[in-house]
């Protein structure tokens, strides 16, 4: 019972953390890669600069790095360290992924609890950039939170797959 809960929770976790990423990044870099076109096209041919667009694209870039680092811990695309790992025995091996895992979702639990009272704070006070276009930094806050309580929740997802593997169906 346990396992096909789970399953339903990793699945619908999973899907959720695509969505987001996957459209919050992508949408973002092909919105970054406009704004510096224009940018680039306005000075070039027109003389001129556009106002915001550095501060705009600092906002935008933390929409691509929070969710995608989330994204690539669940599809195993991130940098693992598996050279030494291979070489022990299985369940020293296994012990070496639950301490990792365990490690990775006290720290990102820790880093996303502290993040959400970071966002807050911008919220409430309408923080915008000290700079000649009032933009919204609380925007850009907002990435930090939402990519670490997905980055801590794939992390638990795969503490409890490892603490209890899915058991073949008899």
């Amino acid at each position: 019972m346990f396992d096909v809960i789970f399953d339903k929770i990793e699945k619908a976790s999973h899907k959720i953390n695509r969505i987001v990423s996957l459209t919050v990044c992508g949408f973002s870099l092909i919105f970054m890669a406009l704004l510096i076109c224009t940018e680039a096209l306005a000075r070039n041919f027109f003389k001129l600069s556009l106002l915001g667009t550095q501060e705009l694209s600092q906002i935008v870039v933390a929409w691509v790095v929070f969710p995608a680092l989330a994204f690539a811990l669940i599809t195993g695309t991130h940098v693992r360290v598996t050279l030494l790992t291979n070489l022990l025995p299985q369940r020293l091996r296994a012990g070496c992924e639950i301490f990792s895992y365990l490690g990775g979702l006290i720290f990102f639990a820790c880093f996303s609890y502290f993040a959400w009272p970071y966002f807050w704070e911008s919220w409430k006070i309408k923080e915008i950039p000290m700079a000649p276009v009032e933009l919204p930094l609380w925007f850009a806050k907002l990435s930090m939170p939402i990519g670490t309580s997905l980055f801590s929740i794939q992390f638990l997802i795969l503490l409890i797959r490892k603490l209890h593997p899915i058991r073949p169906e008899k």
